[in-house]
């Protein structure tokens, strides 16, 4: 049954008359007046300003004319008239009747004179249903209460105009303790005022603006926070609008039939009954924008945080987030035209196809939102009740978006709305950039201008940062969320959220990362926007010309020590990669779904820097593609540079290891093109490519030092592959490496250097197991070959014209096939050459050797010095890497024993300054012949020594081995 209460009674209409006249015999004439309540009042309290306060804010609001406003201090506020002015007889009829044309503002200290001085979040201003002050509310979403709320007013705030009239605006209040749940209506001003809706803010007609208000602790039948009917372009932003409930529909929100601006608000833990636990909008001529807006924790049964009937909506870039319901958890619609645009919709707690369900026939069109399921969860057949539409396009589906911490959405500041939010976006959120412009806020519900990149973002927040003054950043997966980025204590959680920085922020030189386990999620840049492109294996870490990365640092920062805080780059994804065998057995599976390049680097060809990278584990790149893309001018090809790819500039790869790693062209774990590289201290391990399993670099400048390449495979070039480049290559050990030619070393068309390299158990199915040589000047001095092997020619070293000098040289054990005594079995030269071999140590006789100039095994007419045939008496063959089992250090297997042929018979001209281990070369007066320089004096194993003055040469004198010649 319809009521209407019409008896306040003569003395109450009396008592109102004598307040109105004493406020408007008061009042200036002057339009748009400013009047001022405190909560006490002031001096004449004639409300005439701060001095002169009225206590009595219903009085002010009914001595005030359109257009004029009252501002009101900080304090509780509880209505004592009803809507006619009067002492209503139901005393829950008692609201703040705000008159058409009028405009209420909150949030003043009792000083201010301009509306831009106040300070809602310090001046809180309330404006109170709560008559007893006896609420009791617990929980939030699905578990809010709110109890002792039955003398509650129905509304604690009422504004009813005429269909023509003017509208109101309420700002900067606390709205509380409404509860409208009685199924009666008042007529106020000619309209129908249900006392069931609107517990917190009831309107109809006008064009009102509702802003800047906390609304909370609400309850109706329908719209516990808010209730607004047949308004015109109102305006519903930046509210916080929190644990609300009702019975019915629209916990937060109930519109109908109005043309609503609903942006930049803060919409959680509200609860319904039945729909729309957030928001619900009705009627068919509703026609609304929800811009801006975060949805999350409220709780409904259909429609968790939206729920629409009817209406033409459009939704675009809203966060919806946590939101539940049994169905729709985030949006639910019933027929109407829905255009929703640039939306997350993301953590549901509902099982049921995440946030959306659509019941009827519709219109919705669903482009470039972010959507919590696969995309075959989603039908593009709009009548089904997960369908998207024909028109679904630019969507992403099934992808985290990375919020800075959606366990504290606002922030440490406890303020909603500012930048320390928690749904605001990480740095390599996927929804950056990839938003629609057609329709986007031209602001983000922070106010920041969209977009800040190379398009909108989707979302409620556009992702921005400002550069810091420091150079350098941190980040430790360690932590739990990410912070700013400019020290350990507020490092960055991932690797991405710094290098997004260092694109954008010229400033950042270096970045620090401590130990753990980082995987790529964004594409490369040009410039500081991340390149589109429709492969996703095109994710990696793209360092901006001039960073020097640093991996190796404890968790929580600390002493740099790369080994022990091992920092993996890793391009596995799905963390399935499967490595099995090495060097010639070698197999790398699994990585179908793998970066192409872990690791990424492209400097300018004029003007470019280069980069470090120091102190990396680095694997699972799978550089298999067969096109390309353009990064900083430069072509990157996909099938190059698994691990690392560089590109132009003065690169240092250092303190490394990259393993696992595989091209089906070029570079297995290092590919560098042009520019100056030093790559020097790095593992490469079980790497995989057609040239350079572990190395290849070309048309370069480079310095190769001091690095461990083991169990690589490669068509050429097994450990390293040089091309049209000017290279060094000292102090590294290359073992068990494989291909078909050049098993350790394989240069093409170059002027190298090689000093003091151990090349062991390196192989080939065609030539040059240790060293294949192709063309080109290069100058080959103190290296040990030794158990090498090519099943075609040159099982120690392989030669293919070009002019080479060899120099203090061991080639030892090396095989063709099985067999070290075959000619070719340590050298082996074709077509024309000016190979010149002076002091070295070759493992066959010297009949198998000519000098003239020419022929596969010529030494060149003015070798000179050559040992032939002669153990060199290593100090253990079979353990290479010694009983520290570290490559380059003393107790290493190749180095020579006291007695051995090689000790001090080398060429001193032009030799390094240290051996391969570091130690200073020429301990005596002459250089000894490979890569270690110093005899070590190895006790037998035996009591007896054996000496034989007929044989050749001197053995280690112990039975079943050569004996000592005296």
């Amino acid at each position: 049954m319809t009521y209407l209460d019409i008896s306040f009674g003569y003395k109450n209409l009396q008592r109102f008359c004598m307040v109105a006249a004493f406020f408007l015999c008061s009042l200036s004439a002057a339009s748009q007046t400013t009047r001022y309540v405190t909560l006490t009042g002031a001096g004449t309290m004639d409300g005439s300003s701060w001095a002169n306060a009225s206590s009595n804010l219903q009085a002010t609001i009914n001595a005030s004319a359109a257009g004029d406003a009252v501002w009101v201090a900080a304090g509780t506020y509880k209505p004592t008239l009803g809507p006619f002015g009067v002492v209503p007889s139901d005393p829950r009829d008692k609201t703040f009747y705000v008159k058409d044309g009028v405009k209420i503002y909150g949030g003043f200290a009792g000083t201010e004179t301009l509306l831009s001085e106040r300070n809602i979040t310090a001046n809180i201003t309330t404006l109170s249903g709560d008559f007893n002050s006896n609420d009791a509310v617990s929980g939030s979403g699905s578990t809010l209460s709110i109890t002792g709320n039955t003398e509650n007013a129905y509304h604690v705030v009422l504004a009813s105009t005429t269909v023509s009239g003017t509208g109101v605006t309420i700002d900067g209040f606390s709205i509380i303790g409404g509860n409208a749940n009685t199924n009666t209506v008042v007529t106020v001003n000619g309209n129908n005022v249900a006392r069931d809706n609107g517990g917190g803010i009831f309107t109809t007609n006008g064009t009102n603006t509702l802003t800047n208000n906390l609304i909370y602790n609400n309850a109706a039948a329908n719209g516990g926070g808010i209730f607004t009917r047949n308004g015109l372009n109102s305006t519903i932003s930046n509210n916080t609008i929190y644990n609300n409930a009702t019975s019915i529909n629209g916990g937060g929100i109930f519109t109908t039939n109005g043309t609503d601006m609903v942006t930049n608000n803060t919409i959680y833990g509200n609860k319904t009954a039945i729909r729309g636990g957030g928001v619900h909008v009705a009627g068919i001529n509703a026609i609304n924008t929800f811009a801006n807006n975060t949805f999350y924790n409220n709780n409904g049964t259909s429609g968790g945080a939206f729920y629409t009937t009817d209406a033409n909506n459009t939704l675009i870039n809203n966060t919806f987030y946590n939101n539940n319901a049994n169905n729709g958890a985030g949006i639910f619609t019933v027929e109407g035209t829905n255009t929703i645009s640039n939306n997350i919709l993301w953590g549901s707690g509902s099982s049921i196809a995440d946030y959306y369900y659509v019941n009827g026939p519709n219109g919705n069109t669903f482009t470039n939102n972010l959507l919590q399921l696969a995309a075959t969860h989603y039908p593009t057949d709009a009548s089904l009740n997960y369908g998207i539409g024909a028109g679904a396009s630019g969507n992403i589906f099934a992808q985290d978006p990375l919020f800075v911490n959606a366990t504290d959405i606002d922030g440490a500041d406890n303020i909603h709305r500012t930048a320390d939010d928690g749904l605001f976006l990480q740095a390599t959120s996927p929804v950056i950039n990839v938003g629609s412009a057609t329709g986007s806020p031209a602001t983000d519900i922070l106010g920041t201008t969209r977009p800040q990149g190379a398009g909108i973002d989707m979302g409620a927040y556009e992702w921005f940062y400002s550069c810091p003054t420091a150079t350098t950043l941190y980040v430790d997966a360690s932590i739990a969320t990410s912070g700013g980025g400019q020290s350990w204590a507020t490092a960055f959680k991932t690797l991405e959220e710094a290098l997004a920085i260092a694109h954008c922020c010229s400033i950042i030189d270096t970045i620090k990362v401590a130990t753990g386990t980082y995987k790529p999620t964004k594409k490369p840049y040009n410039g500081c926007t991340e390149i589109t492109t429709t492969f996703a294996r095109d994710l990696t870490f793209h360092l901006p010309d001039g960073l020097v990365l640093w991996g190796g640092y404890p968790a929580g920062g600390g002493v740099r020590n790369s080994t022990t805080n091992i920092t993996t780059l890793s391009g596995d994804f799905n963390g399935n990669d499967v490595v099995a065998g090495s060097g010639s057995t070698l197999s790398i599976t699994g990585n179908t779904e793998n970066a192409y390049h872990v690791v990424l680097a492209s400097a300018a060809i004029s003007g470019g820097i280069g980069v470090t990278i120091d102190g990396f584990t680095i694997r699972g790149g799978n550089a298999n593609g067969s096109s390309n893309l353009t990064v900083n001018g430069n072509t990157i090809e996909r099938n190059h540079g698994g691990g690392i790819y560089s590109f132009n500039g003065i690169n240092t790869l250092r303190n490394n290891t990259l393993h696992g790693n595989a091209v089906n062209y070029n570079g297995g774990g290092i590919y560098t093109n042009n520019g100056t590289n030093i790559v020097a201290n790095n593992i490469l391990s079980v790497n995989k490519a057609v040239g350079g399993g572990g190395i290849f670099t070309e048309f370069g400048t480079n310095t190769i030092s001091n690095n461990t390449l083991s169990g690589n495979n490669a068509g050429n070039g097994g450990g390293i592959y040089i091309a049209y480049s000017s290279t060094t290559i000292n102090n590294n050990t290359l073992s068990g490496n494989n291909a078909g030619s050049g098993g350790g070393i394989f240069t093409l068309t170059s002027t190298t250097t090689i000093n003091n390299n151990a090349l062991f158990g390196n192989s080939v199915n065609n030539d040059g197991g240790g060293i294949a040589i192709i063309y080109g000047t290069n100058n080959l001095n103190n290296n040990t070959l030794s158990g090498n092997s090519a099943i075609r020619y040159g099982g120690g070293i392989f030669n293919y014209e070009g002019t080479n000098s060899l120099t203090n040289n061991i080639l030892w054990d090396n095989k063709i096939g099985t067999s070290a005594t075959v000619a070719g079995a340590d050298y082996f030269a074709n077509g024309t050459n000016g190979n010149t071999f002076t002091n070295n140590l070759l493992q066959l006789a010297a009949s198998n050797y000519t000098t003239v100039g020419s022929g596969n095994y010529d030494l060149g007419t003015a070798a000179s010095g050559n040992i032939f045939a002669q153990d060199p008496l290593f100090v253990d063959a079979t353990d290479i890497d010694g009983a520290d089992d570290i490559h380059r250090t003393a107790d290493d297997g190749l180095r020579l024993q006291i007695g051995s042929p090689c000790i001090n018979t080398g060429n001193n001209t032009g030799v390094t300054a240290t051996d391969i281990t570091g130690a200073a070369r020429i301990q005596n007066t002459t250089v000894d012949m490979g890569a270690y320089e110093g005899g070590v004096n190895v006790c037998p194993t035996v009591p007896t020594l054996y000496v034989d003055a007929s044989i050749a040469a001197s053995g280690n004198g112990q039975r079943g081995q050569p004996p000592t010649k005296p």
